[in-house]
């Protein structure tokens, strides 16, 4: 199991955010997302986690303003790209539902 998110952290938030915005605009096909996309994170000082502050503006929301977003169909597409890893980076609380979840598994089952 990892030792917690500070110890994992890859590099800075800017850097993962870029990611996660390239990613967006390659899924969705968007020429303005790329921009728009990382606008947005700035606004957050690049932590995804607080972008998600009302129902009415979760990212999926913002997604569906700009885009075709279909949550079930992109929203997965666009989590593979990014990688499990820098999500977990970037998104504290997270990596600490997924660490929670993770210590439920019996030692003898963990890889």
């Amino acid at each position: 199991m990892k030792d917690g998110w500070r110890a994992r952290k890859n590099g800075p938030y800017s850097l993962i955010a870029n990611t996660i915005a390239k990613a967006i605009e390659r899924i969705l096909s968007g020429a303005d997302l790329l921009k728009w996309t990382q606008d947005t994170l700035k606004k957050f000082n690049n932590e995804p986690e607080k972008i998600n502050n009302s129902p009415d503006t979760a990212p999926s929301k913002r997604l569906l303003g700009k885009t075709n977003y279909k949550k079930t169909v992109h929203g997965p597409n666009i989590a593979e790209e990014i990688g499990l890893d820098k999500i977990r980076d970037i998104c504290p609380n997270f990596d600490q539902w997924l660490v929670e979840i993770e210590s439920l598994i019996p030692n003898e089952t963990k890889m």
